[in-house]
């Protein structure tokens, strides 16, 4: 059409954009997302005034006589637990409150005052209307004083209630508001109409009577990869967040990322509020690149069980759109793009590390793979021209993997090495050298802002892993359906055979036959490697032991297997689409297809439960979580704290914390002073008011020297080292520049392109 040889932006684009815009359907679905954009304004205009109680407001729900303290707090010193593991104590009258989100702010006094240490209080909302308020119960911090929860009303709730219970331990209940969430309330309109802009923005390229409507392929390969999308989060969208195996760890690693950027660290380095206040560096250790968009959402004030629910959706979305891109650079046919799709983001591996694994990271790197196969079919396959610019996707694979998931990236590093030995004599072509070295150099600038810290907090030591990763492996009914925290799954199976009967009937050499040897082998060794067959308690007592013990469970090559084997079968698809012809191709695709439906289907009856859209309103749902996978050397934690040594020559007054700062009140005598701080000792600890100076002590802690004769306060926080920030400006300029010469690039092949068609000027 001419309308679109000026692009899309162009002046003569307007008007027939702006007919199309005005026919009665379109009318009718912009009138409907204005009125529900308006409804939501109105609803957050009119919302209802701050409710305020005070503590001797509130009802009396137990059988005990409550006690009033001096500050007029109401509560229970201390109670003997019933056997239902709580008692009762307080409740808010019954609240009408229309729909939306409230803030619950609650002042109290809690503590441990009886022989159970983990005896801790908590509120529940409650309702006897069903459907109109989304239940839980949330933790009660002990030391802080004050919590604010988020309620929500997903309807007109009569009846709503605020409920204080207590399960043996001393808990009196001050001041309780209630109040209408409007930032929220204004957050969710903002992210409303910016969903209704894509949606239009979306039929202006799938309606065919739109002037900038996609050819007819495309607009079927986006509704293919639309359809495997759904069904890959169908589970999410219909039960809601996942309370998967590391759920508890990716929800505190977005909480604590959230509150080091709300306290104004970037890059975020070490979690400043984990592990009670000592701070947590597993930023330095576990690339956490993309978490950043999650943690903005938490940001501007939605649920954490939100934030990561939307981030799978994403990742989800990218894996079916990536992989169908990729396989369709390929093998150059929409058909088997489309089914290699869905056969990749619905492996069974895939689906586990999602929902019953919650694996961020992995499932995150797994992503990436089809970009790695993509650049290295760019690199070793038929196309001499495409050689040169193969480094591109090579970068981006192994920047994403590394970013994502360091196991994914090592895993996938030591394939990319295999594959190249395969095949050395075009491995060790100065061209092919060359397309690695611009790989290897660009991915390790654009990453250094992450590898320097990665290799200065590593000091040349290995995390602990699992010693026993023989324990992990798989038996072979494991690997095909019985395995519940990995397996391997059956559908991808009659790739194998469909391949191995094509090798035997057609003798000829190909680029496809080579290609699917090389994914054979790869699936072999991954399936191997994932078994008892292989050694695995040989090679963990041997000198690379400590390499191999880094791995965890042998089970996550896995995801290597399944992409391979996707590969496989595509191969042995595209085979006989070329010796019988499209359709004989594609009924050989049903029983794959069938079969990865089928296993879809078992998955979600036995895998995912039905109560979870009430989990994970606000963090009190959740104990923050961190593992001691990346403590200090020497540090030694009991749970609570970590074990310190009391100050010598040195007496410490007090010490608080504020805003990821901590300041120690403390006087020294006639020599110097040794103080060990409340803080796990990373590199980039600063004292930023006071004097003294910082050492690592030997017990995994932020050691604080105090000069002799000093007396006050010293205030010590997190500050990257100089060397660090130089290596955030290199990336910064590395990554501004790769995106500067790829725009350059893409300007002079439109410019080409369209002087081929229209003619020079």
């Amino acid at each position: 059409m001419k309308y679109k040889q000026k692009g899309i932006l162009a002046e003569n684009n307007w008007k027939p954009i702006g007919s199309f815009l005005r026919r009665p359907p379109m009318i009718l679905i912009i009138v409907l997302e204005l009125l529900a954009l308006l409804f939501l304004g109105y609803r957050t205009v009119s919302a209802p005034e701050p409710l305020e109680f005070a503590a001797g407001e509130l009802m009396n729900m137990s059988m005990l006589s409550l006690q009033t303290d001096a500050d007029g707090y109401v509560g229970l010193e201390e109670t003997t637990v019933p056997e239902d593991g709580y008692t009762l104590i307080l409740a808010t009258e019954p609240l009408e409150l229309p729909a939306g989100p409230y803030l619950v702010t609650v002042n109290y006094k809690a503590e441990h005052s009886g022989s159970d240490a983990d005896a801790c209080p908590y509120i529940r909302f409650y309702t006897e209307t069903p459907g109109t308020l989304q239940m839980y119960d949330g933790d009660v911090d002990l030391a802080s004083g004050s919590r604010t929860y988020r309620m929500v009303t997903q309807g007109d709730c009569p009846d709503a209630q605020i409920l204080f219970a207590s399960d043996g331990c001393r808990f009196l209940v001050g001041n309780v508001s209630v109040r209408y969430d409007a930032a929220l309330a204004c957050v969710q309109i903002i992210l409303l109409a910016a969903v209704f802009v894509a949606l239009d923005a979306a039929l202006l390229r799938l309606l065919p009577a739109s002037p900038l409507a996609l050819c007819a392929g495309d607009r079927a390969a986006v509704a293919g990869v639309f359809v495997v999308f759904v069904l890959a989060s169908a589970l999410a969208l219909q039960s809601g967040p996942n309370l998967g195996d590391d759920w508890a760890f990716h929800l505190s690693r977005i909480e604590f990322t959230a509150d080091a950027l709300r306290f104004g660290q970037f890059p975020v380095r070490v979690y400043p509020t984990a592990k009670n206040g000592y701070g947590y560096g597993t930023p330095l250790f576990y690339g956490q690149l993309f978490l950043y968009f999650p943690a903005l959402l938490r940001l501007l004030g939605l649920p954490v069980g939100t934030a990561i629910h939307s981030y799978m959706h994403v990742v989800t979305a990218a894996t079916a759109a990536l992989s169908y891109w990729c396989f369709w650079r390929i093998f150059g046919r929409r058909a088997l793009a489309l089914i290699g799709s869905f056969l990749y983001t619905l492996a069974s591996y895939r689906l586990i590390c999602v929902y019953v694994r919650a694996a961020l990271g992995e499932y995150t790197a797994m992503l990436f793979l089809p970009l790695l196969v993509w650049g290295l079919w760019r690199l070793y396959g038929p196309e001499d021209k495409a050689r040169q610019g193969a480094w591109v996707p090579l970068l981006l694979a192994f920047g994403g993997l590394l970013q994502s998931h360091m196991l994914g990236f090592l895993m996938a590093a030591l394939t990319a090495l295999c594959i190249g030995l395969v095949f050395w004599k075009r491995t060790f072509r100065p061209a092919t050298l060359l397309v690695w070295g611009k790989a290897a150099g660009g991915c390790v600038l654009v990453n250094l802002w992450f590898l320097l810290p990665f290799v200065t907090a590593s000091a040349g030591r290995l995390p602990d892993g699992d010693s026993t990763l023989a324990a992990h492996a798989m038996s072979l009914p494991q690997l095909l359906f019985k395995g519940r925290t990995a397996t391997l799954g059956l559908a991808l199976l009659p790739g194998v055979a469909l391949f191995a009967m094509l090798c035997l009937y057609r003798q000829q050499k190909s680029v496809l036959r080579t290609l699917g040897l090389v994914c054979a082998g790869v699936a072999a060794a991954a399936c191997w490697l994932s078994s008892t067959l292989c050694p695995w308690a040989m090679l963990q007592d041997s000198v690379v032991g400590g390499l191999v013990q880094v791995l965890q469970f042998p089970w996550r090559w896995l995801g290597t297997a399944s992409l391979a084997l996707t590969l496989l079968t595509l191969c042995a698809l595209q085979e006989l689409w070329c010796a019988r012809g499209k359709t004989t191709a594609l009924l050989a695709a049903v029983l794959p297809v069938v079969l990865t439906l089928t296993s879809l289907i078992t998955f979600s009856q036995g895998r995912v439960g039905t109560d979870l859209p009430q989990a994970l309103l606000d963090p009190s749902q959740t104990k923050p979580f961190t593992d001691l996978l990346y403590d200090p050397v020497g540090a030694q934690w009991d749970g609570q704290t970590y074990g310190q040594c009391d100050p010598v020559k040195a007496e410490v007054y007090d010490i608080s914390r504020e805003g990821g700062r901590l300041t120690i009140d403390c006087t020294a005598g006639e020599s110097e002073g040794f103080i060990e701080l409340p803080l796990l000792y990373y590199p980039g600890y600063r004292i930023q008011a006071g004097e003294g100076t910082l050492y690592a002590s030997d017990h995994g802690l932020v050691g604080l020297a105090v000069p002799a004769g000093w007396s006050g306060e010293v205030t010590v926080g997190y500050q990257e080292p100089l060397r660090w920030l130089l290596a955030d400006a290199v990336s910064l300029a590395a990554a501004a520049g790769l995106l500067g010469w790829g725009g350059v690039r893409r300007a002079r092949r439109n410019g080409r392109k369209s002087v081929k068609k229209n003619g020079p000027l």
